[in-house]
């Protein structure tokens, strides 16, 4: 059912399609489900220096990468800049009424202070600590009649913004997200490798894993995601029972997960983004949703929101953060209990459906009409 059929929604886009990065493919997820809604979504972004048919090409791209099906409106804007900075907000509040949009959505903090300077009914969605400019400036502006809200990736998130100034109410906290429909529940498997997918950014817990791999030499463990000598030291070598896979595309992920027994999530209280921000207290992680939804036993750290997203001992097992051994430990249990992998399992699949993209995005949709 649609439930917004002819809603006209301008999404500000200042980044990289050519990237495969995890705001990438949460764009994308958030505008197949507006779309799903009836949503009609006009796509605003940056050149960064290459031609329209480059930018547009890649958009193909990354939703072949991530195989996601939506098709809006893109704009593709030049990326100029005047003596106080660049045009782009600029060139999107004129596209706003030039399309007779309803709202702008964009998670670049930049781009939607200045469009409600000139008019725009805006929805901001942030997922970083406030600093600089934002710190300063955030809780005048927020004032401003035309800030439908924020959307804020997490409770933690959602605190820090209030220790601001920031009102409750102008606030609704949206978690990341996963196309629950993609995902096809196999049976659990103890035989199966102890799996991590994902990036191989600092503060994600492989230095851990591999730690945990070489006190478990019993046991087979599958890296997914990056170059193994990121992570490495000089000279140091690989465990054997350690298998290490590139990236991957959505599809052969997903036949990867599946085969996992048990799956990894050992973050960091230094754990970064791509950008080299530390979101250990805020972060929503991607993967956390689509392990869930893969249905398997989940070992993650009781950091910042995560106790948000799993719940421990019903959707997967929260353990202390930078812990080889609690790691180990969290392991041989599990491999030790196949009726808690199997219970675990089934929470995880359970719990992961209220983080569906279309719920999420219907969600904001509610909360932007009951704004403005």
């Amino acid at each position: 059912m649609k439930h917004y059929e002819g809603k006209k929604i301008v999404y500000a886009f200042n980044g990289d399609f050519r990237e495969r990065f995890a705001y990438v493919l949460a764009t994308l997820e958030n505008l197949r489900a507006a779309e799903e809604l009836g949503c009609n979504v006009i796509l605003i972004i940056q050149s960064h220096g290459v031609s329209k048919s480059i930018v547009k090409r890649a958009i193909g791209d990354a939703k072949g990468f991530y195989n996601v099906a939506c098709s809006p409106k893109i704009v593709v804007v030049p990326k100029l800049y005047l003596a106080e900075g660049t045009l782009f907000p600029i060139i999107v509040s004129w596209l706003f009424r030039w399309y007779k949009a309803d709202f702008l959505w964009t998670r670049k903090m930049f781009i939607g202070l200045r469009c409600m300077t000139k008019g725009i009914p805006t929805l901001l969605e942030e997922h970083a600590e406030l600093t600089g400019f934002y710190k300063k400036e955030l809780p005048r502006l927020i004032k401003d009649e035309k800030l439908i809200g924020i959307a804020s990736i997490s409770g933690t998130h959602k605190a820090h913004l209030e220790s601001f100034g920031i009102p409750s109410e102008k606030i609704i906290v949206l978690h990341s997200g996963v196309n629950i429909n993609d995902y096809a529940v196999t049976e659990w498997d103890n035989e199966g490798p102890v799996t991590y997918a994902g990036s191989f950014y600092k503060g994600r817990g492989l230095e851990l894993i591999i730690e945990a791999a070489r006190l478990l030499p019993q046991y087979q463990f599958r890296l997914i995601g990056g170059d193994i000598s990121t992570i490495l030291n000089k000279d140091e070598i690989l465990p054997e029972n350690i298998e290490v896979i590139g990236k991957q595309s959505k599809e052969p992920l997903k036949y990867l997960l599946q085969k996992a027994s048990i799956l990894l999530a050992p973050y960091s209280l230094s754990s970064q983004d791509s950008s080299g921000r530390n979101i250990a207290s805020f972060q929503s992680p991607l993967k956390l949703m689509e392990y869930m939804a893969i249905g398997k036993p989940i070992i993650t750290s009781k950091i910042g929101a995560i106790p948000e997203i799993v719940e421990d001992g019903l959707s997967g097992r929260l353990i202390e953060s930078d812990s080889a051994e609690k790691i180990v430990e969290a392991i041989k249990n599990l491999k030790a209990n196949p009726e808690r992998c199997i219970k675990l399992s089934k929470g995880a699949r359970e719990r992961s459906v209220q983080f569906d993209w279309n719920v999420r995005v219907k969600h904001l949709l509610d909360f932007v009409d009951s704004r403005i």
